[in-house]
């Protein structure tokens, strides 16, 4: 009965360390996501981690450990457009891929994002338009082109 009590409105004590540890890695979090859906609107990339760091680090975003990455990302990337150019952005690409290399191919595609239109050709060839955040795109290419031994073909759709 006390323990249950605890459980419904007590909160946890956590020494100076737990909590820096916890906030440590909420940040890296922050920064994998912020990476992997924003773009610098010039130059339509990825900002590098380590750029989006050293503007968290300016902007003085206080980070709470309990609340989800994502969330705070949103409210975190509001904050860094003062200091960097960044926007948020889905892109939509079509890719075929080989029939010898299709199945491998399929399953590392559905990783990257959601895949909107799918067809299988008669030679077993998958042709796909596949939706995914702009920051994954040069991985995506990267990572095909390994499975495919380059013979992946995309197409970045507006």
């Amino acid at each position: 009965m006390v323990a249950e009590e605890i459980m419904k409105h007590g909160e946890l004590q956590l020494t100076t360390d737990q909590r820096r540890q916890l906030v440590e890695d909420k940040r890296r979090q922050i920064v994998a996501f912020i990476s992997r859906n924003c773009i610098d609107p010039r130059t339509g990339t990825p900002h590098p981690p380590i750029r989006i760091e050293q503007a968290l680090t300016q902007v003085k975003f206080s980070i709470d450990p309990f609340k989800s990455a994502d969330e705070q990302a949103k409210d975190i990337i509001d904050e860094l457009r003062t200091l960097l150019p960044i926007k948020m952005e889905q892109m939509r690409v079509a890719i075929k891929i080989l029939a010898e290399y299709a199945p491998k191919g399929y399953g590392a595609v559905k990783g990257y994002g959601t895949i909107t239109r799918e067809e299988w050709q008669a030679d077993g060839a998958l042709v796909a338009v596949v939706e995914m955040p702009a920051g994954l795109y040069g991985p995506f290419v990267e990572r095909l082109g390994k499975i495919t031994q380059g013979t992946i073909q995309t197409k970045v759709m507006k």
